[in-house]
């Protein structure tokens, strides 16, 4: 696609009932709970000030296979002119056994792992991915979405797990800056060049 400036727009899909009971979902196919659907709705009608985003031939999008991120961007950026790609190596780190666990379940019964988890990214819990694994699948799946797709912009729709890793990487992998935030329907940009991508702020 020669040396020109492209833009991605990291999205996290919208809210489940495992998100609200802060359950480690994975790649457990957890669909969205109606408040979900209706904020994805309302995203939808908040971005609609940039119709470029609306647009076939400026942006393209891109989503993880499971439902809550397929349904997610079928909600706020499907349009009769344009397909919405999915790509499983954009899905959720599999968290093996704290999958369908609380925070709290898993801090308590699996304490020593956990740890080691939260602080080793090359260290996967049985059953389950490294976060340095998952990068480098979802890195690998973007830019080979960037050498298929023409678009100067292209929306990719994930989950939490995987966009922490992105942005770690458009940050330089440096201590993540406190403002920016992993919510259900996060939007971030990422300005993106051959050699180098580089945070640009989010929505």
């Amino acid at each position: 696609m020669g040396a020109r400036l492209r833009t991605l727009f990291l999205v996290r899909h919208a809210e489940t009932a495992w998100n609200l009971e802060h359950r480690y979902q994975g790649q457990t196919d957890v669909p969205l709970c109606d408040a979900g659907r209706d904020s994805a709705k309302k995203l939808r009608v908040r971005l609609q000030k940039r119709p470029q985003l609306f647009c076939a031939k400026t942006t393209a999008v891109v989503s993880s296979d499971l439902s809550r991120a397929k349904e997610s961007a079928e909600l706020a950026f499907a349009t009769p002119e344009r397909s919405i790609h999915l790509d499983p190596d954009l899905r959720e780190l599999c968290y093996g056994i704290f999958e369908g666990r609380s925070r709290d379940e898993v801090a308590a019964q699996f304490s020593d792992v956990y740890q080691r988890f939260l602080d080793d990214p090359h260290y996967a819990v049985e059953g389950g991915e490294a976060r340095a694994t998952v990068r480098d699948r979802a890195v690998s799946a973007i830019r080979r979405w960037l050498d298929k797709l023409p678009h100067p912009n292209i929306v990719v729709v994930t989950h939490g797990g995987v966009l922490r890793q992105l942005m770690q990487l458009a940050l330089g992998d440096g201590e993540m800056p406190t403002h920016v935030r992993f919510n259900n329907l996060a939007v971030h940009l990422v300005s993106v060049e051959p050699a180098e991508w580089t945070y640009a702020g989010s929505l």
